[in-house]
């Protein structure tokens, strides 16, 4: 009797537990370390820079896009020239935010000129608490001379809606791409060969381009930026699958000509 009573027992616990696990994944968003659930932010691949590379995630920085973009509407300021990159952003109280910007240095000791790529889903994770992690939806590409120095700017995704954004008294860490299937399988995927990051919509000031001025629209970037800081707050603190609207308009993004 008691061999039964011990056996109905551990079944009780187990059914207990898959219950628990099952409610655990339906709270809001459901997604370690994003929008409010807690627990620590899952990786799937470390941030590695090349061989004779090496980085130093200098802090946050408070921009705006009025900071980036010169007099001349889609071009930059000589001073931010070439060093922004990423995409981010939404529109609170009439005004678009760049919640989250983040300084980074990156120092090549090799022979050889280095390209370096921060992927799609990169992960900037914020050391105090209380502040946004941030995440990248489309790739990032520049290069680093030989044996020389470079600060860029990355503009990024916010992943906790309600708390504050980043300033130049926050520190970073790149833990590396995140591991989040839902990301991936509802948003991520749906980016490729997208534009979406912010070099993609404005021509760097003294650079000519290959296409006319008139094709690169910061209205436009704004529009899509705050779309798609919205469906990231959909999947992370809301927890609701994207709207159908949502989904065409991850359709309708214009493509990125090779």
């Amino acid at each position: 009797m008691k061999k039964i009573y011990n056996l109905f027992l551990v079944a009780s616990l187990f059914i207990l537990g898959i219950i628990s696990c099952e409610q655990q994944s339906e709270v809001p968003g459901g997604i370690p370390g994003m929008g409010e659930t807690p627990g620590e932010l899952e990786i799937k691949e470390p941030f590695v820079p090349p061989d004779g590379v090496s980085y130093e995630v200098v802090g946050g920085e408070e921009l705006s896009l009025e900071d980036i973009i010169g007099s001349g509407q889609n071009k930059l300021k000589s001073s931010l020239n070439n060093s922004v990159y990423g995409s981010g952003g939404s529109i609170y109280n009439s005004d678009f935010r760049l919640w989250i910007t983040v300084k980074l240095t990156f120092t090549n000791k090799s022979n050889k000129n280095r390209r370096i790529t921060l992927k799609k889903g990169l992960i900037f994770k914020v050391v105090e608490p209380g502040y946004q992690n941030g995440i990248l939806l489309n790739r990032v590409i520049f290069y680093v001379k030989a044996h020389c120095s470079r600060t860029i700017s990355v503009i990024a995704y916010c992943l906790n809606r309600g708390r504050d954004g980043s300033n130049e008294n926050l520190h970073y860490t790149i833990p590396g791409v995140t591991d989040s299937k839902k990301m991936w399988k509802k948003l991520l995927d749906k980016l490729e060969n997208r534009m979406v990051n912010i070099e993609n919509f404005i021509v760097p000031s003294g650079s000519p381009s290959l296409k006319s001025i008139n094709e690169y629209d910061i209205d436009k970037y704004m529009e899509i930026a705050d779309h798609l800081q919205n469906m990231v707050w959909t999947l992370t603190n809301d927890g609701t699958e994207l709207s159908q609207e949502q989904k065409d308009y991850l359709e309708s993004l214009p493509k990125i000509e090779e």
